[in-house]
C-alpha cells in the first residue's frame, strides 16, 4: 500500500500495472482520463458505475454506523481535508512571488 500522492495518470497507471492486482476506478477524474486509462492499463480494471463513483452522505452514515458499533467516536473538527498539492491560486501566487509569471 502506498501513501496518498498526487501523480500524473501515466505514473498512476504504471504503478497500478506493477502492483498486478485488479483495479476499480472512480471519481470525477474518470471521464477526463478514461481514454488514457483504457490505453495504458494492462491488469484487469473496471469503472465504478456513475451513480456510485462519488462521495455520498449515505456512505458517511454507513461508516458512522460501523464506528458506533465498534465504540469509536470522532468529532467533526478532527476531520480535515488532506490536500496533496497547492490550489491553483496558491501556485499562481507562488509563481508571481518568484517572478516566474
Amino acid at each position: 500500500m502506498k501513501p496518498q500522492m498526487a501523480v500524473s495518470v501515466e505514473e498512476l497507471t504504471e504503478m497500478l500495472n506493477e502492483m498486478g492486482q485488479e483495479v476499480l476506478f472512480l471519481g470525477d477524474g474518470v471521464p477526463v482520463y478514461q481514454k488514457l486509462i483504457d490505453e495504458r492499463m494492462k491488469v484487469p480494471f473496471h469503472y465504478v458505475p456513475a451513480h456510485l463513483n462519488k462521495q455520498r452522505a449515505a456512505a458517511v452514515a454507513a461508516l458512522a454506523e460501523i464506528y458506533f458499533r465498534e465504540g469509536k467516536t470522532e468529532h467533526a473538527r478532527d476531520h480535515q481535508p488532506d490536500y496533496l498539492r497547492l490550489s491553483q491560486a496558491e501556485r499562481e501566487r507562488a509563481a508571481a512571488e518568484n517572478g516566474s509569471c
